[in-house]
């Protein structure tokens, strides 16, 4: 088992914000494999999928998870769709520290209304921002529950509760 600290769930769920403050308190290197395939493509996730498509952007994230998780001593923020690779399921099921941060889609569309344009699953969609994030909740979460070792919910948590809850996962 490697020593990286996983955090997976939804898009907005707090991955990023909590995996920062967990580099900072514990002084670790921190990876967003979304921001990290953007730097190296130098464009947004948005134009990724909207000039090469979803599959070839899942296979980027895919490579790169897997490259990524041969290290350790990492704390690693995935992108949402990181669980839709069986691959990648393997990968955080056998880690010892992958944290499931579940917020319902209420709480995620609240969080995403104003960043809409960063989020191209919820781009030209035909159905409601809450709808669609619905529709991938209930396609995504059994896969995220069955990745993780620790599932925190996070809807009625604030930032500090939710990081020192992950906290108390890991330590």
């Amino acid at each position: 088992m490697n020593s990286n600290i996983y955090l997976i769930g939804m898009m907005a769920s707090g991955k990023s914000t909590i995996g920062k403050m967990l580099a900072d308190l514990l002084k670790l290197e921190f990876i967003d494999t979304d921001k990290k395939i953007e730097n190296f493509m130098r464009l947004p996730i948005s134009k990724i999928f909207e000039e090469f498509g979803e599959d070839r952007f899942r296979a980027m994230e895919e490579s790169y998870f897997t490259e990524k998780s041969q290290l350790s001593n990492l704390i690693i923020s995935t992108g949402g769709g990181i669980i839709l690779s069986h691959k990648n399921r393997k990968i955080l099921q056998s880690a010892s520290k992958s944290i499931y941060l579940k917020a319902s889609p209420k709480i995620l569309s609240k969080r995403v209304e104003k960043k809409i344009y960063k989020r191209p699953l919820l781009l030209n969609q035909n159905h409601s921002i809450l709808s669609t994030l619905n529709t991938l909740f209930e396609k995504r979460n059994n896969l995220y529950e069955n990745s993780a070792q620790f599932t925190i919910k996070t809807d009625s948590l604030s930032k500090t509760e939710t990081f020192n809850e992950v906290l108390s996962c890991i330590v």
